[in-house]
């Protein structure tokens, strides 16, 4: 299962319903009592008071709608199934029942609605063709997932004979990459829960008492601690992070749209025998992927060196394996090549610099940029996701689940992920659309894929070179 960015072929026909939060939950919100724990840092900068989309055009580019979602199917559903789905869902996520706003001292608040006071009404449409459903669904997505206005969540459904399909779209002040993950895991099972009668799941662990934690970590951080020693080091001259590779064209400030590609790089048989390669040599398996990617980008800079933010997770350990929430940061690395540019060199440089930086993960950009008194703009962000580390990967056919993005706003940034699914390895990039952009994208994917291909001794494993001919969506 691929990330990409929703289209009218995500969309299917079928009788299209909208979910809203129900007016007794809409008067909950303002009696919702105030919760002192802290916000992070990610949450505090996030929160704006404009709507950042014309709510009366359709959501692209320029005019964006930056949502992380998913659909998957809910077999054998109805209105009343669903509404209950829903309210579990909320029930069981803290953060889906937090209202974040600013109080009378310009300060951002956090209000928790009690259990059981959330639930949603369907709101039927007229609309069943495939066309029509995407226009509405476009729109009710990113119109309820506007950072400023709870539930900072969109669902909507689209019913067929068998079930219907579940479109769910969050804004990243509750959700991130893995909360992806364990929504589709956790929307069909608790819907199946629901039709057999069963009782409601427990609570998730908070992303509030993760904040708390976070917060309180943060407090006993000095500026010579090495987490903040991380950042400083990452940093220019002009304090601020390097931009993206010069050969990709882009320069810090330009606001080009973005676009969505995703290159499969490795066959599941591939992907499959260089990691027993990289297990035979006692490596790390997802940094042997990203070696191999962040290597074929290093070798197209003059220098050899290649600068990036790496995402990191940020659960504190796997308790927290089924909460939702924005837990991810980021570390700064930088990664240079020196005169041995194997890939085993290339991993254990990658491998030194993540077990030297990995700790500033709790150190958030706005955070990192407050102490250290520089502004800190992303530019290039990898992340790596092992598919088999997923709750529930094994029924994402049977779930038929897609992982969907909203149209981010012009930039000067690339988010790239390397992707290590059941069916293979999977190089997805958003990326600003100038043509020599692509073209770095293109040649590093070309060039990863023969770096790692050339870990495994086996010739007959090589197969055809993917040069000339990128399968993208």
């Amino acid at each position: 299962m691929q990330a990409r960015l929703l289209h009218a072929d995500d969309v299917p026909a079928g009788k299209l319903i909208l979910w809203f939060p129900s007016k007794e939950t809409q008067r909950a919100t303002f009696t919702a009592p105030v919760d002192h724990r802290p916000l992070t840092a990610d949450q505090m900068v996030h929160f704006d008071g404009e709507p950042s989309i014309d709510l009366n055009t359709e959501p692209s580019g320029v005019n964006p709608a930056p949502w992380i979602g998913l659909s998957c199917f809910l077999a054998d559903a109805t209105t009343d199934s669903i509404a209950t789905t829903l309210s579990r869902y909320f029930d069981r996520h803290e953060i889906m029942r937090t209202v974040f706003d600013v109080d009378d001292f310009a300060s951002l608040t956090r209000s928790v609605i009690p259990k059981n006071r959330v639930t949603f009404d369907p709101r039927r449409t007229h609309s069943t063709t495939a066309a029509e459903n995407y226009r509405l669904l476009a729109r009710h997505l990113a119109r309820e997932t506007r950072c400023n206005e709870w539930p900072y969540a969109g669902f909507a459904t689209i019913h067929h004979k068998d079930g219907a399909t579940l479109f769910a779209a969050f804004d990243h002040m509750v959700f991130d990459g893995y909360s992806m993950y364990v929504s589709l895991d956790e929307f069909p099972r608790w819907h199946a829960g629901v039709l057999n009668g069963d009782s409601a799941p427990d609570d998730a662990p908070s992303h509030a008492d993760y904040a708390l934690l976070e917060h309180t970590k943060l407090a006993e951080l000095g500026s010579d601690s090495a987490e903040v020693s991380t950042w400083r080091n990452a940093l220019t001259k002009h304090h601020r992070l390097p931009g993206l590779p010069q050969q990709t064209g882009v320069r810090p400030g330009e606001e080009w749209p973005h676009e969505f590609l995703s290159i499969p790089l490795l066959s599941a048989k591939e992907t499959f025998q260089i990691r027993k390669t990289l297990k035979a040599q006692n490596a790390s398996v997802g940094l042997g992927f990203l070696s191999g990617v962040l290597g074929a980008g290093a070798e197209q800079e003059d220098n050899g060196e290649i600068s990036f933010l790496i995402s990191t997770h940020n659960r504190p350990n796997a308790n927290w394996s089924s909460a939702v929430g924005w837990f991810a940061g980021v570390v700064p690395i930088t990664l240079k090549l020196g005169a041995d540019t194997s890939h085993g060199a290339t991993l254990n440089a990658l491998d030194k610099s993540w077990n030297l930086s990995k700790s500033a993960g709790i150190i958030r950009i706005p955070e990192a940029a407050r102490r250290l008194s520089a502004h800190i703009e992303p530019s290039l962000v990898v992340s790596y996701m092992e598919g088999t580390h997923a709750p529930g990967w094994k029924h994402w056919s049977e779930y038929r689940a897609q992982a969907l993005l909203g149209p981010t706003p012009p930039g000067a940034q690339i988010h790239l992920w390397v992707s290590n699914m059941p069916d293979g390895l999977h190089l997805e990039v958003r990326y600003p659309s100038k043509p020599s952009c692509l073209k770095w994208i293109q040649n590093m994917a070309v060039r990863s894929r023969e770096i790692l291909l050339n870990l495994h001794s086996d010739a007959a494993l090589v197969g055809a070179s993917i040069e000339g001919g990128f399968p993208c969506k």
